[in-house]
């Protein structure tokens, strides 16, 4: 699998807010907290093939927590 061909939807509880990133990217920044013991909320909500896909569900993914 090739894990820089994919895209990740994440979601942050504390910072209410939304992030999309490779996910490559996003799994070794969540190693390199582990490893320091720094803590972090942001949660992964979705895996795409592409930047807009994500983009695209994040907005209706934001639509849906409105109402």
């Amino acid at each position: 699998m090739q894990l820089d061909k994919l895209y990740v939807a994440e979601y942050s509880f504390s910072q209410n807010d939304f992030h999309c990133d490779r996910l490559d990217v996003s799994i070794k920044r969540n190693q390199d907290a582990a490893k320091n013991n720094q803590q972090s909320d942001w949660i992964p909500i979705g895996i795409f093939e592409t930047w807009e896909e994500t983009q695209n569900f994040i907005n209706e993914f934001k639509k849906k927590l409105k109402n």
